[in-house]
């Protein structure tokens, strides 16, 4: 399973511009993954929630309050996992994977990457990275921190309405 390894990728999952791209790979390496993520989205007409930001049907990205607002708000009956991180966080990026596979077993949930880097109000009270909040019609449920996969997948099945796929 490849990771994040560095906080150019981290950026470049949240499509972010890298503050200190001097050189000419990052930067075809940042449009590369643009250009994938519009294509994604391109190639799934009539969802309007799977926007350039999506990484598959139930994993998104956030990077100011009202993006993720909007994903929050976005189906009210929805549990939706918000992982706060940052792009200096090497915790985050190690732990990514894990949730995208995470993601996989639990469809019903919506998981979304917020990089709090950008957001203001949204990070409220979060002391560590990463901060996992569970929310469901925009209120908040659940909070905990930690990058042990495991314990991440236990709050997920806890929660869930036991519609891991085995």
């Amino acid at each position: 399973m490849s990771g994040i390894q560095s906080p150019m990728q981290w950026d470049m999952l949240t499509q972010q511009e890298p503050s200190d791209a001097d050189s000419d790979a990052v930067g075809r390496n940042l449009r590369v993954n643009q250009s994938r993520f519009a294509a994604h989205s391109a190639a799934q007409p009539g969802e309007g929630s799977q926007q350039a930001s999506g990484i598959s049907p139930n994993v998104s990205t956030a990077r100011t309050d009202d993006e993720l607002g909007s994903k929050l708000h976005r189906d009210q009956g929805k549990l939706v996992w918000a992982m706060f991180g940052s792009s200096w966080c090497h915790h985050c990026h190690e732990l990514f994977p894990s949730v995208y596979e995470i993601s996989k077993k639990f469809p019903k949930n919506d998981f979304v990457v917020a990089q709090m880097d950008y957001m203001d109000a949204a990070v409220q009270g979060i002391r560590y990275t990463p901060t996992f909040r569970l929310y469901r019609k925009g209120r908040r449920l659940d909070e905990f921190i930690g990058t042990d996969a495991q314990r991440v997948e236990d709050h997920v099945w806890l929660w869930s309405d036991s519609d891991a796929q085995h």
